[in-house]
C-alpha cells in the first residue's frame, strides 16, 4: 500500500529488470485477475500490477475513472515506490484506454504499449 494524497493504493511488484511492465486491469477488475500472467513477465523484468482507486484495495479517490486522476494515481504512485521510467504498460479490455491516455500525456516515461483485448 502506497499513500498518495491521503489515499493508499494497492501496487504489488515482482522480478526485476528494465524496462518495467505496469499491467493496468480492466473495469470490475484488479490487481489479482494478473496473478497468472505476472509470474511469468517477473521471470524477465520487473513487472507491477496496481487497483485503481475504488477497487481492490486501494481507497476510492476524485474523479473516479477520470482519465486525469488515474493518470496522476498511476504517476504518483509509481514515483512514490520508487520505480524508475521507462514503462512499458499492459492494459486488458477498459483498462486499455488507461495506458493509451497516460502514454499520451507522459509520452517520455512509456517505452511501449501491450493492449489485451482493449476497448477501442
Amino acid at each position: 500500500m502506497i499513500a498518495i494524497d491521503g489515499r493508499q493504493l494497492h501496487l504489488v511488484c515482482s522480478g526485476t529488470g528494465n524496462p518495467t511492465v505496469i499491467l493496468e486491469s480492466g473495469a470490475g477488475e484488479f490487481s489479482f485477475d494478473w496473478a497468472l500472467a505476472q509470474p511469468a513477465i517477473a521471470k524477465t523484468t520487473r513487472v507491477c500490477a496496481w487497483d485503481r482507486a475504488g477497487y481492490a484495495w486501494s481507497d476510492m479517490g476524485p474523479g473516479f475513472e477520470q482519465f486525469s486522476a488515474v493518470a496522476r494515481d498511476m504517476q504518483s504512485l509509481l514515483q512514490r515506490a520508487g520505480i524508475s521510467t521507462p514503462y512499458i504498460l499492459v492494459g486488458h479490455a477498459l483498462g486499455g484506454l488507461y495506458p493509451r491516455d497516460y502514454q499520451r500525456r507522459f509520452p517520455q516515461q512509456v517505452a511501449g504499449l501491450v493492449l489485451v483485448d482493449p476497448m477501442v
